[in-house]
Formats: C-alpha cells, sequence, structure tokens
C-alpha cells in the first residue's frame, strides 16, 4: 500500500565535500499523519518521520550493489506534521561524499529512532544519478550553466505531476 508520494530535486552534478541543495514534495495520500514535528509533554513524542537519502557510488559496482560511501546515510527532518491529503515542499542540505564519482542518491521517508531503527512507512523510494566532482568550483559553474538539471518524476514548476 502506497501512502504518499516522494519527488527530490537535485543538481546533476556537485562538488564533492560541499553541501548540496535539495528540494523535496511530499504528499500524504491516506492513512495517518507523518509526524515532523516533536510535541511538548511526556509520552508526547511520535516517532518523527524523516527524509532518508543514501549515496551509493555506482561507477565501481553496479547499482545493486553498491554500498554507501563514507557513511553517506543522511537524514532530513520534515518541518511540520503532513496531514493525509497535504502535499509539503521543503528545502535542506545534504553532504556531498568527498569522493568524486558517478552515485546513485535513493531517498525514501522513513520513520523511527536510532536506537529502534527506521523502518520504511510506505512512500515509493526516489532514485536520482548525481556526478561529484573535485571540488574546485568548476562543478558548480557548470552547472550553473547549464540551468540546472531536473529527473523525471520531480515535480515540474506547475506542482502537478507526482513521482509514483
Amino acid at each position: 500500500m502506497v501512502r504518499g508520494t516522494l519527488a527530490l530535486r537535485l543538481p546533476a552534478l556537485v562538488p564533492a565535500g560541499r553541501p548540496v541543495e535539495a528540494f523535496a514534495t511530499v504528499t500524504n495520500r491516506q492513512g495517518p499523519a507523518f509526524p515532523g514535528v516533536p510535541r511538548p509533554g511526556p509520552g508526547q513524542h511520535p516517532q518523527l518521520v524523516r527524509l532518508r537519502a543514501e549515496w551509493r557510488r555506482v561507477d565501481t559496482a553496479t547499482a545493486g550493489d553498491a554500498e554507501p560511501q563514507d557513511g553517506e546515510i543522511q537524514t532530513l527532518f520534515l518541518d511540520r506534521d503532513i496531514e493525509p491529503g497535504q502535499r509539503f515542499r521543503f528545502r535542506g542540505w545534504l553532504e556531498a561524499p568527498s569522493r568524486p564519482g558517478l552515485y546513485l542518491v535513493e531517498t525514501e521517508l522513513v520513520q523511527g529512532s536510532r536506537g529502534d531503527g527506521w523502518h520504511s512507512i510506505g512512500v515509493a523510494k526516489f532514485r536520482r544519478e548525481v556526478e561529484v566532482e573535485p571540488s574546485t568550483g568548476a562543478a558548480v559553474e557548470r552547472d550553473a550553466r547549464a540551468g540546472g538539471r531536473e529527473v523525471i518524476g520531480s515535480v515540474p514548476p506547475d506542482g502537478e505531476r507526482h513521482a509514483d
């Protein structure tokens, strides 16, 4: 059962070891709210939903066999709860891997905690290939000149299409 959708916009070319601006759109289609904000008081802290991103190097192994590199599993907090029927857009920052190469960035929404572990909340994973170049500034300039590139399935400017 797919409870929602996730779309992510990332540049196709990023400098190694630098912050990368990411734009995400999360839609809760059904079921309970995706809790994103802690509640005050005892017993009022649901396990929060986060966007989890893994950078898997794919130019040295097949995408299915690649393991996350350099501990490149990162999470971004939602800024608010997302109720059924709501769509939420937010901006966050991911850290690009320190080693140049071609990476598959796989994102999903997860719920849990470090102590209890993370589990998917029923939103399809979103995948995007990103080239990580040596951090010389050339990668940023080249991508800016190209106008940035967006993967099929991410939310276009009109905001109406979903990644399923």
